[in-house]
């Protein structure tokens, strides 16, 4: 028997401190904080108001009518899987009564300064009817199903559009922009991050798509 000295062939290589994308992913929660917000108001048709620290919801019959408009970045959720989502807006001004809340997942680019009542977003995908609740400090939405379907592209997501009935009298909500960094709106998220399934490719004496602490190598002889 004498040992080989020009080209060895590793035989087996046992590797420890394996890289994440190999063990199960874990669930988590994270809270994202707004990244665009405003307003439209049918009474102003063609003015914006992306800088102001309040966002109206006026429920009635035009022009006492407005919508909000509220954006998040969502890049980190890409291909993650969705347990729930939860959208939370600081109430400042709360309407006598309760009234219904429609929400809708945005489906165009929209700006802070160029979204108007005149010139507002589409929008796609209606998440069931919940409530704008009165004297409540802080209101939860549930919008679960609009972040399930933003995790699959979130490049495609453009935020979430609140408004109200616009026939009635007039009633209105205000709540807290992100421009009021102490209570922006906020989307709260549980989920399971995107988990990269390809192994080690080995290819000749080169070993891809691991990430090694340690290792030993046993060399053939003859």
């Amino acid at each position: 028997m004498r040992r080989l000295t020009g080209l060895l062939l590793p035989l087996i290589i046992i590797a420890a401190g394996l890289p994440a994308p190999l063990l199960a992913a874990q669930s988590q929660t994270n809270t994202f904080t707004a990244t665009a917000d405003t307003y439209v108001h049918a009474g102003y048709p063609t003015s914006a108001f992306g800088t102001q620290d309040l966002l109206y919801v006026v429920l009635g019959t035009p022009p006492n009518r407005s919508r909000i408009l509220v954006n998040f970045d969502l890049s980190a959720l890409a291909g993650a899987q969705i347990q729930s989502a939860t959208l939370r807006l600081q109430m400042y001004q709360s309407g006598t009564t309760s009234m219904p809340a429609f929400l809708s997942r945005i489906s165009e680019p929209w700006t802070e300064a160029g979204a108007t009542w005149n010139a507002q977003p589409a929008t796609t995908s209606s998440l069931p009817e919940a409530q704008f609740t009165k004297s409540t400090p802080t209101l939860a939405f549930d919008v679960t199903p609009t972040i399930v379907e933003a995790a699959a592209d979130p490049s495609s997501f453009y935020g979430i559009e609140l408004a109200s009935r616009e026939t009635g009298n007039a009633f209105t909500f205000a709540f807290s922009s992100r421009e009021r960094t102490a209570s922006p709106p906020t989307l709260e998220v549980t989920y399971t991050p995107a988990v990269d399934t390809a192994g080690p490719v080995v290819s000749g004496t080169t070993i891809e798509n691991i990430g090694l602490t340690s290792a030993v190598a046993v060399f053939s002889t003859d």
